[in-house]
């Protein structure tokens, strides 16, 4: 999957909300606060509410800023969904960086690996690269 973040546009409602945030030079942990009331499970799904998919990836980008800012273009890679994040259970979100520009993210709970995966930031290209097709 690749995209291009600057298309990206869904209502502030939808952040994350953190209990704690730990983080090192390489490592952020964040455990997350999620209540029935969050955004995120409002229509997905009615009477089985549970966190998107895609709201799972704007929270690692959220965080991953902290790690490498200024990122336009990515590609995911290895994105694995085992298990759904129903509301007001326990959910941690650890991104280790790889490298300058990889990073791996999981979302563990309890005994439980709920998604996981990594994504490759590539910088925007300049008019010269796009003209010669790189």
């Amino acid at each position: 999957m690749s995209s291009d973040t600057s298309n990206q546009a869904i209502s502030d409602d939808f952040s994350a909300r953190y209990s704690e945030v730990r983080q090192t030079a390489d490592v952020l942990v964040a455990e997350l606060d999620l209540p029935h009331s969050h955004a995120c499970f409002k229509d997905h799904f009615p009477g089985q509410p549970i966190v998107p998919g895609i709201i799972q990836l704007r929270w690692v980008f959220e965080l991953a800023a902290a790690f490498i800012p200024n990122h336009q273009r990515y590609d995911v890679v290895g994105l694995k969904f085992t298990n759904v994040i129903l509301p007001a259970r326990p959910c941690t979100l650890t991104i280790s960086r790889q490298d300058a520009d990889r990073i791996a993210f999981r979302y563990t709970g309890t005994s439980v690996t709920y998604s996981s995966g990594m994504i490759h930031f590539r910088q925007q290209p300049d008019a010269a690269q796009i003209a010669s097709g790189r």
